[in-house]
């Protein structure tokens, strides 16, 4: 069952919501790496590093922030993976889901604009809690589980930021940013 819940509840346990200073902070960070972090055009993935000099012999490469950014404005999708220690109400989010319902858990980040870097429909082989923290996305999820490659009618959902919606292990979805800046963590419960 697909179960979605609106911002007033998820607000209570915590806020999920950041905003662009978050996402430079979290780019420009020195945790911030591929594989990591990658950025997504059309179906392959590149590195966003820049050259930045020599420190103690070796090649230092960090993320440009405002090239990522660039590159989400045209035609990518940024995915950072393992988001939780750098957004701390996603790391307390995996603390409880660890202790209280025994699975492992973590969360990536995706980030893009309307209409561009999508994935298409394809399912997971875990849980999903997905988060959107900022902006909102349309989720295509099909009624019973049954491929979209018919036409088949499929369950709509639109998520803002605040907003979470439960995924279960194998539901064909498809997500797709809607207007301006959209990012999401999917927090995999396995």
């Amino acid at each position: 069952m697909i179960e979605e819940r609106k911002t007033a509840y998820w607000h209570d346990c915590m806020d999920f919501r950041i905003g662009l200073e978050h996402l430079r902070h979290i780019i420009e960070s020195e945790h911030m790496a591929p594989p990591r972090l990658r950025l997504l055009k059309g179906d392959r993935f590149y590195d966003p590093r820049r050259f930045r000099g020599i420190q103690d012999g070796k090649l230092v490469l960090q993320a440009n922030y405002n090239e990522v950014v660039a590159s989400v404005n045209s035609d990518s999708t940024l995915v950072i993976d393992n988001i939780g220690p750098l957004l701390p109400s996603i790391q307390e989010l995996c603390i409880w889901a660890e202790s209280v319902v025994q699975c492992r858990c973590s969360g990536n980040l995706y980030s893009a604009k309307e209409a561009v870097g999508r994935f298409g429909p394809h399912s997971d082989q875990h849980d999903v809690l997905a988060i959107q923290l900022a902006g909102a996305k349309q989720w295509s999820l099909p009624n019973d589980k049954i491929e979209m490659q018919d036409g088949t009618t499929t369950r709509s959902v639109r998520l803002i930021a605040g907003d979470v919606l439960y995924v279960p292990t194998g539901t064909i979805h498809d997500v797709t940013a809607v207007g301006e800046l959209s990012i999401h963590v999917a927090v995999s419960l396995s």
